[in-house]
């Protein structure tokens, strides 16, 4: 179930009248009064798709777009039923379908304001897969934006790499070899090479 009252309160942090970054880092610090863990992980999303953009020479412009764009991935999760998002255990199939529902949440969310229109692909269709199988418009290969592209990538290696209610991190060697196993199925292979070569175990957590 919907929590609007949550997603209420993140969209008064975004101010159209400050700047891009302003109203991110603010989103991000209201997400963390609601669940710590996805403010966090989003965070790092950005950090992380910001470098496999580099390692790709993607545009200064597009960089940036795909790291701010990182950064607000998951903030439609601030809609999503918090006994759902910090579930330890298998969830329902109709809590799974909400959490499905936060990519659209989070593009409708951000709307509100002018300046983060750009990153609305990013946020929209960061669960589409490379082989068309994933949500919310099964999309595939190259009708993905490069910036969903990435991020999709970058949230999975965080995923793994990260402490979750239900298991510990796993390796950075596992997340790499799961990355690979899955180039071309879930992920654009170009840019799972990209993040290969990032040295993402280098960033800073």
């Amino acid at each position: 179930m919907y929590d609007l009252s949550y997603i209420g309160a993140v969209r008064q942090h975004l101010n159209p009248t400050s700047s891009k970054e302003e109203q991110i880092q603010s989103a991000l610090s209201e997400l963390a009064t609601i669940e710590p863990y996805t403010a966090r992980h989003s965070y790092r999303v950005g950090v992380i798709a910001g470098r496999i953009a580099e390692e790709l020479s993607l545009d200064p412009e597009m960089i940036e777009r795909v790291t701010l764009g990182g950064m607000l991935h998951d903030i439609g999760k601030s809609g999503v039923s918090l006994s759902a998002l910090c579930k330890p255990s298998k969830l329902s199939e109709d809590e799974f379908k909400d959490i499905m529902k936060h990519p659209e949440l989070g593009a409708s969310l951000i709307q509100s304001s002018p300046k983060l229109l750009d990153l609305i692909p990013a946020v929209l269709y960061h669960h589409e897969r490379f082989d068309g199988q994933g949500y919310p418009f099964g999309l595939s290969g190259e009708e993905i934006p490069i910036e969903a592209r990435v991020i999709a990538v970058a949230d999975s290696y965080d995923a793994m790499t990260s402490d979750r209610v239900y298991r510990k991190a796993l390796t950075h060697e596992f997340a790499v070899e799961e990355l690979s196993r899955c180039a071309g199925v879930q992920f654009d292979p170009d840019v799972v090479e990209g993040a290969l070569t990032a040295d993402l175990d280098r960033l800073p957590t």
